[in-house]
């Protein structure tokens, strides 16, 4: 699994790369990047997000929080918040790499992300986008690690992917000299044929 710093540094870039290609504001979307690459994490007591938030470091302390929180946003009556709520319960109770790192749990933050598109506009709908990005590249980045990602969870617990790097080997920063490289070119690429990039 690509450590934290790789996940952020590829998600801003993709980002980047879209916000260039469709003209979309940068800004927004790279901060959106930066955030969804986190998600998937969610499910970890080790995640960057957890070690902030949490008070006692473990997976139970981790079930208890996330799932006290998830009844209160699924309590509160907002459909939005019925779906974060779903979310999080199933990423906490399934297990480290399970649903977060499955095409279910994909297609469910799309989901909840697309939702969020129609309810807001301007800078909050980039954000969105932004975020829906970082997540996609948070789970290509897992495939390419040497345990994969569990892609058809709960129908199959298969491990897919490439498995050709290895979290803080050089392996993973031969991964992440080469992705900077793609998005440099790929950034260069539309900003020269599409025109100038907008910042908000």
């Amino acid at each position: 699994m690509p450590t934290n710093k790789t996940h952020i540094i590829t998600a801003s870039g993709t980002g980047a790369v879209v916000a260039a290609a469709l003209q979309l504001p940068i800004i927004p979307l790279i901060a959106g990047a930066a955030l969804g690459a986190g998600f998937p994490d969610i499910d970890s007591e080790k995640s960057s997000i957890n070690r902030k938030i949490l008070i006692f470091k473990n997976r139970t302390a981790l079930k208890i929080t996330y799932s006290v929180l998830g009844i209160a946003a699924i309590a509160n009556g907002q459909i939005s918040l019925k779906l974060i709520g779903i979310f999080i319960i199933l990423a906490t109770v399934s297990g480290h790499r399970k649903f977060t790192h499955s095409l279910l749990g994909l297609l469910s933050f799309c989901g909840i992300c697309l939702y969020a598109l129609y309810s807001y506009s301007g800078t909050i709908q980039n954000l969105v986008l932004g975020m829906i990005i970082g997540y996609g590249t948070h789970m290509l980045a897992d495939s390419f690690s040497n345990h994969g990602i569990e892609l058809l969870w709960p129908v199959c617990e298969r491990n897919f992917g490439f498995k050709l790097i290895r979290t803080g080997k050089m392996s993973e920063h031969i991964f992440l000299f080469i992705s900077a490289i793609v998005i440099y070119i790929l950034f260069n690429h539309f900003t020269n044929t599409v025109g100038k990039v907008l910042l908000f």
